[in-house]
């Protein structure tokens, strides 16, 4: 099983702890891109100005957005999902802001470096105005340190086969949440909360230590 997100419940996933969001991965399945879908995002709560966001826009290019102050950066892939399918997404923040999608050919840019992050979000963007939100499935949420170093070419393509990232380098796993039955990281213990009740629908084909799922 999957977390499900309904955009027009406002149905997401928020903690008051920030992940260390060095590398991101993350299995989605968007079901409607009528506007652009938020899939991470750390943030300030009190400032829009201050973040970093992975979401997929309307065209269907993987996206990750990096601002603080009137400083912002923007990249995208140029290989694109389908709705309605499962796809592979990465971010990481080190050195410069990338994303990859599908393990295929990284979008970068110039990393910005926002203040006083102070929640992390799934499903959800807050952004100027009114805040967006994702619509279809989520798991394997996944979170590694920043001591990626020559891994980091490595990791996004091993995770983008469907490998468990359990079995990815898991000495270097700071947060991971399968989203199966419920929203527990079973490394660092971070806690969320479902916000209006996302439900649980099926999850991405994945090989876990032992088994495939």
């Amino acid at each position: 099983m999957a977390r499900a997100f309904v955009a027009s419940s406002s149905q997401h996933l928020i903690s008051t702890t920030v992940v260390d969001y060095s590398g991101v991965s993350i299995w989605f399945n968007v079901s409607d891109l009528s506007v652009d879908r938020p899939i991470f995002s750390v943030y300030q709560n009190a400032a829009s100005a201050e973040r970093h966001t992975l979401y997929v826009e309307t065209t269907g290019k993987l996206c990750g957005f990096s601002s603080h102050g009137a400083l912002n950066t923007t990249v995208k892939t140029t290989n694109t999902v389908n709705v309605n399918e499962w796809h592979h997404a990465w971010m990481d923040a080190v050195s410069t802001l990338r994303v990859i999608l599908d393990g295929g050919t990284a979008a970068t840019g110039t990393l910005q470096s926002p203040s006083g992050l102070n929640r992390t979000a799934l499903a959800r963007q807050f952004g100027l105005g009114s805040p967006n939100y994702f619509e279809g499935r989520l798991c394997e949420f996944a979170c590694y340190s920043d001591e990626l170093g020559a891994y980091s070419n490595n990791i996004p393509g091993q995770l983008a086969k469907g490998i468990s990232p359990l079995k990815v380098y898991p000495s270097l796993l700071n947060l991971y949440m399968p989203l199966i039955h419920d929203d527990r990281d079973v490394i660092a213990k971070t806690a969320f909360t479902a916000v209006n009740s996302p439900t649980f629908a099926d999850h991405a084909r994945i090989w876990y230590p032992g088994k495939v799922a």
